[in-house]
């Protein structure tokens, strides 16, 4: 897994912080804890290749774009 930053909408600080908990979990599920208890307002668009953690709520900002794989 890794961030796609080109693909995303956070301020740096959201991107680093992303990429630490995407490289310290062993998979999506993990990722998808951890950042819950972060941003509880948390929504996931799940694609086929990859995930879009949308922090505050569904609509585009402050989203993350994690490629699967």
């Amino acid at each position: 897994m890794r961030v796609r930053p080109e693909l995303s909408q956070a301020t740096s600080e959201v991107m680093q912080l992303v990429t630490a908990i995407v490289g310290y979990s062993r998979g999506p599920e993990e990722v998808l804890e951890i950042a819950g208890l972060l941003w509880p307002r948390l929504c996931v668009h799940h694609g086929h290749t990859h995930i879009r953690l949308m922090l505050l709520g569904k609509h585009g900002y402050n989203s993350i774009y994690v490629e699967l794989g």
